[in-house]
């Protein structure tokens, strides 16, 4: 498995690639805040606790990164404003 350091804000983060196996479960969550949180926090092994406290610019890095450590390109994850300007 590929892992990552990122630095943001002074603070590092290790983000580790998942199983599939582990982004299956992820999956099976109802809500998105759920899927959100736990694919950060599987990722980087962050608590509950020191994930609350992550700004949104860290949270959007370390998603930035999980992304690409598991092949999933900015494309797989657009915008809906971004999908209406393509069809236009």
């Amino acid at each position: 498995m590929e892992t990552e350091k990122v630095e943001i804000n002074g603070r590092i983060f290790q983000i580790t690639e998942l199983l599939a196996v582990e982004f299956d479960d992820i999956m099976e969550l109802v809500s998105q805040k759920d899927k959100t949180k736990a694919l950060v926090t599987k990722s980087t092994k962050l608590s509950d606790e020191d994930y609350n406290k992550l700004t949104q610019k860290e949270r959007f890095a370390i998603m930035k990164t999980i992304n690409k450590l598991n092949g999933w390109s900015d494309e797989d994850f657009q915008t809906p404003s971004q999908q209406e300007e393509k069809k236009e």
